[in-house]
Parts: structure tokens; sequence; C-alpha cells
């Protein structure tokens, strides 16, 4: 049975994140460097400044994983702008109760929500390291003037035939080319994963990905340069809580 993209999608991070640990699998900024997260939190309470300083603020956090980033950024907070550090409410949208858990001991003072709509009214800064990049999606895909919508079945990806997607000004950007790996559009980005396979991009069919949607990047060349939270790679000690 053919399944859209997006209920695909959908499907495999709730049976992904409910039942796996997701850091055993890859890694993300705030974990390698306590400063990604130190710089977010100072960047909120820039925000928070030119916001007026409301008190209270919420403060909110979609995707934490472990809750690193956040406590990084509110270690940050309480040193640099204390005041923000006093105003703010703190709530995480998480839907794992596992990784719920391990958040709950990294920031015993949130609040968890499935989803943003039970976040209380107000004033509101939302960090989400990471978080659109697993958002389910449709994806479409062009071939010379006719339109298909990708579908999983069996494990593979196939091509259904369609209407235009109905997004405004799509046919008008595809036709000036630039679905071949040079996106001008970070809101249609977001949007909708798209890509127009012309006839000199070799083998695409359906099943195949395109060749140009090969965004995956390699390691660096020198691992041991990288900076390591743990100290083990830098030289120097973890952060002091």
């Amino acid at each position: 049975m053919k399944e859209r993209l997006d209920a695909f999608m959908a499907r495999a991070n709730a049976a992904y994140y409910a039942t796996h640990d997701p850091f055993r699998d890859f890694t993300t900024a705030p974990e390698i460097t306590q400063v990604f997260g130190e710089i977010l939190g100072l960047w909120a309470a820039v925000v928070w400044q030119d916001l007026g300083a409301p008190d209270p603020v919420l403060l909110v956090e979609a995707g934490p994983g472990r809750g690193t980033l956040m406590a990084d950024a509110l270690r940050a907070i309480r040193r640099a702008v204390p005041a923000f550090h006093a105003a703010l409410r703190l709530h995480l949208i998480e839907s794992s109760p596992r990784l719920r858990a391990v958040q709950g001991a990294a920031l015993p003072d949130a609040v968890w929500h499935d989803d943003l709509a039970t976040l209380p009214q107000g004033p509101l800064i939302l960090l989400g390291n990471e978080f659109l990049d697993a958002l389910p999606i449709r994806q479409f895909v062009r071939r010379g003037g006719a339109w298909a919508e990708r579908f999983v079945e069996a494990g593979r990806f196939v091509e259904v035939a369609t209407t235009p997607p109905p997004l405004e000004g799509l046919d008008r950007e595809a036709d000036q080319g630039w679905g071949r790996g040079r996106s001008k559009s970070r809101n249609f980005r977001r949007l909708v994963s798209f890509r127009t396979v012309g006839e000199n991009q070799g083998d695409s069919g359906p099943g195949r990905w395109p060749r140009s949607a090969s965004f995956c990047q390699q390691p660096p060349a020198d691992a041991n340069s990288r900076n390591d939270r743990t100290g083990r790679r830098s030289g120097r000690a973890p952060p002091a809580g």
C-alpha cells in the first residue's frame, strides 16, 4: 500500500523517538560545545530586551533533546542578564515520554507540552535547533512539464502523477531552473522539499533520489581538531555547572 511521504515520516518519527536513544545515532551542536547554547541564550536575552523586557515571558524550546542546549542557555542568561532569568517561564515541546524523563534531570523547572497548542498566552521566545529538519514534509517532483508527488511503498519511493502543488509561484520559479540544487527561497524550502529533474541529471527515476537531493556533509578531515564539551579532544576541562 502506498503511503504519502509526510504520513510515512510522521509514523516513522513517532516510532523512532519513542523507542530509541537518538544520541547513540547522531550528535548535534549543543552536545559538542556549550558555547552553542550559551550564544543562543544571550541572543534570547537581547530579544527579550528588544520586546520591552516583559515579565513574565515564555522561553520555549521545541525538540529539546537531552536538555543540553537549554541548560547551557540558562546558565549564560543567569550570569549575564539575571533579570531575564527571573522573568522567564520555561516550556518544552516534547512528545516522547522517554526524552521528557531525560530533560527533566537537566531542567527540573520546565513545563512540558505535546505541541504548541497548549502553550499559555503571552510574550514568547521560541528555540528549535534542528527541529524543522525532522518535520514531516510533502515532496513534489517535476519532470519536464509534469508533476508527481512522492509516496513510499514497500520501502521504496514511488511517484504518483498529480496536479501542480498548491503553492503560489511554484511553477514560475521551477521554470526559472532554480530547482536544480540552487534554491532561492528559504520560506519555500521550509514548506516543501522540491527538486526539478532534468534530462541531464542522470538516473533519478522513481525509487531513487535525484542527484541534486544529496546534501550530506562529510566529517572534518581532522576530527581531533573539533571542540568537544567532554574536554577529551580539546584538552580543556568540561564546563562547570
